[in-house]
């Protein structure tokens, strides 16, 4: 136990991450789930929503995860972690995932990449991220941007315009 991880009761938790979920069913709208020490008890209530579109916020885990997270039709969320010398095993998880069904965030001010680890982190820092990220795919970085945008349009229901058109980035 972790003085601010369990100052809600579980079973509270839970019933809300129920609703949440329900009320994103019904509006036809993606969550953003911010799992941290519960993979088992989020997939179960996940998979209660068939059809649920959303992504796994500032994923951390491993390979097993990132397969049960696709298989509920979940994007995965990468923030700078995945920089870090110590995340061989985040690094080997994120290979397995399909380019489209990746997304790059920064979750500032934590979570900075390596370059900046132990400081604030900023927006202007994803880059890093993305690079690090595209290098784990053996991809260019223009074409992990490009697949990134595009499956987050999807997720998020925005038309893709602009860069798909040939125009400025959207």
């Amino acid at each position: 136990w972790r003085p601010g991880y369990h100052e809600v009761p579980v079973e509270v938790q839970k019933q809300s991450f129920r609703r949440m979920c329900s009320l994103a069913v019904e509006a036809g709208l993606p969550v953003i789930v911010h799992d941290r020490e519960a993979h088992e008890d989020c997939l179960a209530i996940l998979a209660e929503f068939p059809g649920l579109r959303g992504a796994m916020h500032a994923f951390s885990g491993d390979a097993a995860l990132a397969r049960r997270c696709l298989d509920l039709g979940l994007h995965v969320s990468v923030a700078g972690p995945v920089t870090y010398p110590n995340a061989a095993g985040l690094r080997e998880a994120l290979a397995e995932v399909p380019l489209e069904r990746l997304l790059v965030e920064t979750d500032a001010p934590f979570l900075p990449p390596q370059p900046w680890r132990g400081r604030p982190n900023r927006p202007a820092y994803v880059v890093e991220t993305a690079r690090r990220l595209a290098e784990v795919k053996g991809v260019a970085l223009a074409e992990l941007a490009t697949a990134v945008r595009r499956g987050a349009h999807e997720l998020f229901g925005v038309p893709a315009q602009g860069a798909a058109a040939g125009g400025r980035p959207s």
